[in-house]
């Protein structure tokens, strides 16, 4: 994952101090008016504004919706879910599906991020895992094949070991767009 600190190389991003954290323990809430988002900080400074600027207007406007993940009070790691579609000509030949649709109904991960001070206790995997299987509770009453997301490119490594892949044509986008097949979950 991203571990070069944002803009300005604050205090924060250069400390190598880490709180220890079992990710299991995190309980995942719908953000609302009455949560506290001054202290988050990630490495990335546009997920910081996104999280502390745009995510309540965004929730507001039905654009996504804004899962907060809290330890002892404060918010350590959020994910942004909306509705989104994958562009069945985009995917890898072995991953196109047989019936003959141009699109496939997936979720979309906007934003996934993990406060710096909580890095490396595997608190993205579990996001990402809690992620994955409320798409998978879903698909049982609204559609969904797919998860896709815009991967920050130093992180697609980790999209990777997870087993999502990349659609083509991405190797010069800024922010490349991965996905991965929940069906073989939902088989499970």
């Amino acid at each position: 994952m991203n571990r070069t600190p944002c803009k300005g190389g604050c205090s924060l991003c250069l400390s190598t101090e880490r709180i220890p954290i079992d990710p299991s323990s995190l309980k995942p809430h719908i953000l609302s008016a009455e949560n506290v988002l001054d202290s988050f900080h990630c490495r990335n400074v546009g997920v910081n504004k996104f999280i502390l600027e745009e995510a309540r207007p965004f929730q507001e406007e039905r654009l996504g919706t804004t899962y907060l993940f809290s330890y002892g009070g404060k918010v350590i790691a959020f994910a942004t879910l909306m509705m989104a579609e994958i562009k069945r000509e985009l995917m890898s030949d072995e991953d196109r599906l047989e019936i003959g649709k141009d699109c496939y109904p997936a979720l979309q991960i906007g934003q996934l991020a993990v406060d710096v001070r909580y890095e490396g206790n595997g608190v993205g995997t579990y996001v990402l895992d809690w992620c994955i299987g409320l798409a998978i509770r879903t698909s049982d009453r609204i559609a969904c094949r797919f998860i896709v997301l815009d991967a920050e490119k130093d992180a697609a490594g980790f999209y990777e070991k997870y087993g999502f892949n990349m659609l083509k044509r991405q190797d010069r986008r800024t922010h490349p767009t991965m996905y991965i097949d929940i069906l073989p979950a939902l088989k499970k």
